[in-house]
């Protein structure tokens, strides 16, 4: 049996677990209709792009060995001292195999990074850091791209094909045509992981590019990666993820990656995708003294 060496990584994996469920409690005295307490809601996304410099990395050095390290690593390896705990494992940022992605190189821009820490990744044990300041998780994104053995400078140009970001044509209209050849290139192209029905109930004997066991997304209850909004899936289907199972499907680039995910979409409800998102509350206390 391994046993944790830093007393700090077990609070905080305790600490994680209880906030996470929402467990964690400072006082005896919580007031739910103090005007104060509720839903704290931040942004996923950057309200402009910020350039890496030394202080920068400095801080993102430092928040990095604070909330990071105990299971990416100290040395960005994902082999942090809390990393055996987990499924899915922690990203290794030295191969640099990230799973979001929005290029046609399969390499993360410094957006898909930022909003990668912002909201976490429902479904695993990455949550979200969209309270940090937005200087913050710049600092975040510049450090850990220095973790890669190999430079991630992804072309950031939109374009239909090749390199760069994918450019996301218009949507068309989802119509009972559109919909029937999506039912059948899901049979054809995802079935055979993802289940007939999108339940993940295809291969079940897969691993990822370490070894470590993985398994293909249930579909039906809403849980995403990415971000499921429309053109983000869109991506995530042309581009795949890499280090996965999950293939690029650039020959559905058009018109039928749009049917796809529209399928895809409609196994789930919005509410169950709203549902699987990470929030934060701010949860106002009053000091009592003694307990009765």
């Amino acid at each position: 049996m391994k046993i944790l060496s830093s007393p700090r990584v077990a609070v905080c994996v305790l600490f994680r677990g209880l906030a996470g469920l929402g467990l964690l409690g400072f006082a005896s005295a919580w007031h739910a209709d103090d005007p104060h307490s509720g839903l704290i809601t931040f942004a996923y996304r950057p309200t402009q792009k910020t350039p890496s410099s030394p202080a920068l990395l400095a801080e993102g050095k430092k928040i990095y060995a604070q909330q990071c390290a105990p299971c990416h690593g100290i040395n960005g390896d994902g082999e942090g001292e809390a990393a055996y705990l987990l499924y899915p494992k922690p990203r290794d940022f030295i191969t640099g195999q990230y799973r979001i992605v929005s290029t046609w190189e399969r390499l993360p821009t410094d957006e898909d990074l930022y909003t990668t820490i912002s909201r976490g990744i429902p479904g695993s044990a990455m949550p979200s850091w969209a309270h940090l300041p937005e200087q913050t998780r710049w600092g975040l994104v510049h450090y850990i791209k220095t973790f890669a053995q190999n430079p991630i400078q992804p072309n950031t140009a939109e374009s239909e094909s090749g390199v760069g970001v994918i450019k996301v044509p218009p949507e068309p209209p989802y119509t009972a045509e559109a919909a029937s050849r999506a039912q059948e290139f899901f049979r054809d192209a995802c079935a055979s992981c993802h289940g007939e029905k999108g339940k993940g109930d295809g291969v079940q004997e897969q691993f990822d590019e370490k070894g470590y066991p993985t398994r293909p997304r249930d579909l039906t209850v809403g849980v995403f990666k990415g971000i499921p909004e429309p053109q983000e899936v869109y991506r995530r289907i042309v581009a795949g993820l890499p280090g996965t199972p999950m293939p690029m499907s650039d020959w559905s680039y058009g018109a039928d990656a749009w049917d796809l995910t529209h399928f895809i979409l409609s196994m789930s409800s919005p509410e169950q995708r709203e549902r699987a998102e990470m929030r934060k509350f701010q949860i106002v206390a009053r000091y009592v003294p003694l307990i009765p």
